[in-house]
Parts: C-alpha cells; structure tokens; sequence
C-alpha cells in the first residue's frame, strides 16, 4: 500500500485525459452552457491557451481556448478544452485531501461533463487516448533545508554543478530526469528551485513527479486502472528519492496508513 504523510508537501495535484479525436462540434457556447450548469461550485472562469498545438477545426476560423472554471476559494478548477479534460486540486487554505478524494472528483465531473456532451446532442464516441497524474510538490524552510545549496539534503541522490568559484552564489537550477517505471508508465521528475507568489524573496524548491501513458482501448475503466497504477508509481518514486528523515520529522508517515 502506498504510502501516506500528515503533513506531505504537495502543492498541487493535475489528473488529466486527452481524447483520441477532438470533439469536433464542441464550441465556446456550449462552454458557456456548460458552466452556467457549473457555476454554483464554480463561480469563475477564465481562457487559456490551448495544451499542446492549436486545435482549428472547420468551420471555425480560429481554436477555441482552453477553459478553466474556478472554485470560489481558488483550491479546484476544472479545464476544458476540445481534445482533454483535466481537473486540478491546489493548496490554498485546506491540506491535501489525499488522491482518494481527488480523483473521486475527477470522476464526477468528468461525469458530468460527458453527459453533457450527450444531451446537446454531439454523438462523437469520446476514446481517452493518453492520461497524465501529476503532483507539484513544495519545500519550504526547515531544519533539512535553508537555501538552494541544501537541496542534495531533500534528494540526497541530487547533486549541483561545482563551478569552482568558492565566492559565486548559486541563483536557480532545473534538473529533468525521465523514467520508465512500467510499459505503460513514464514518470518525469522535475526539480528546480522556485519563489513563493507571496513571499517573491524567499526561495522554495519545487519537485514534480509527472506520469504519462497511452491507454489500447481508450475507456473510462482503463483510464482508471492507469491512474491508480500511475498514482502508486509516483507515490514510490518519490518516497524513493527524497530524504527518508525529513519525511519522519516534517512530513510525518501516517500510521493509520
């Protein structure tokens, strides 16, 4: 069983799937309906540009944007566009719910979306072609990290460039290493150092841990067999490469696990 922490640092969670095909006759006023059926847990909305490359499809002159539709309290959103549905959980006020909880939303609204598609009247079979599982995680100031420089102290494996220079301070570093954990499986793992929106001086380090796979039949079940394999997968790749005592004394291992 994977394991779980009290107090784990992850920032944000994306689940998300993309289509086989574009739904073709899906366009911005069906959004607009869409959201107007939405609206109450999600009072706002905002465009975006496209994941990947643009998606132009006869007759329209011009993609339609992703959409993002947004809690009141900022923590979920749900993104839309013709070729993929994602649903995303962000840290605001409340602590992580766990994958559980958040992949049970992923559901729903998928869900819901689905049968949206259906009632006004687009019959396109949806096929998922691929999924991705990715969870932002954020380490702040603690007693195993202070600065940049002590980041091999959260992935001991990770080690920084020695330029030679005893008086340079080291200012940022993006290291991206990817991993085939299963055949249907690749996890990407990204570390970098970042900045707080809120405290811009103060640096944090940023790990990512994304998993990508292709699914052969493309349906709703297969896509939630992958996520759960997905979600074990970078559950121990993290565990596996990050400080086994700084998840004892900060994040702190759930017993009840």
């Amino acid at each position: 069983m994977p394991l779980k922490f009290k107090n784990p640092p992850i920032n944000e969670v994306v689940i998300a799937v993309y289509f086989q095909h574009p739904i073709i006759d899906f366009r911005s006023e069906h959004v607009g309906l869409l959201w107007a059926k939405l609206m109450k847990e999600f009072p706002h909305i905002s465009q975006k540009s496209m994941l990947g490359p643009d998606l132009c499809v006869e007759p329209e002159p011009y993609p339609m944007p992703r959409y993002w539709f947004i809690s009141q309290d900022e923590s979920t959103l749900i993104q839309i566009q013709k070729n993929a549905f994602l649903f995303n959980w962000r840290k605001r006020q409340a602590n992580y719910p766990h994958y559980d909880h958040v992949k049970e939303k992923f559901d729903k609204h998928y869900a819901y979306f689905i049968q949206f598609i259906q009632d006004i009247g687009i019959s396109q079979e949806i096929k998922i072609s691929n999924c991705e599982l990715s969870y932002i995680n954020l380490v702040e100031k603690s007693a195993h990290w202070d600065s940049l420089s002590d980041s091999s102290n959260v992935v001991p494996s990770l080690s920084l460039i020695d330029i030679g220079d005893n008086d340079a301070l080291l200012e940022s570093f993006n290291y991206t290493t990817i991993y085939k954990t299963a055949h249907d499986v690749t996890i990407n793992v990204n570390i970098k150092s970042g900045k707080k929106v809120e405290e811009p001086k103060h640096p944090v380090l940023l790990m990512e841990l994304s998993a990508a796979g292709n699914l052969e039949k493309g349906t709703k079940s297969e896509a939630d067999t992958w996520f759960n394999h997905a979600h074990d997968a970078i559950v121990e790749t993290s565990a596996g490469i990050t400080n086994k005592k700084l998840q004892q004394d900060v994040w702190v291992l759930d017993e009840r696990n």
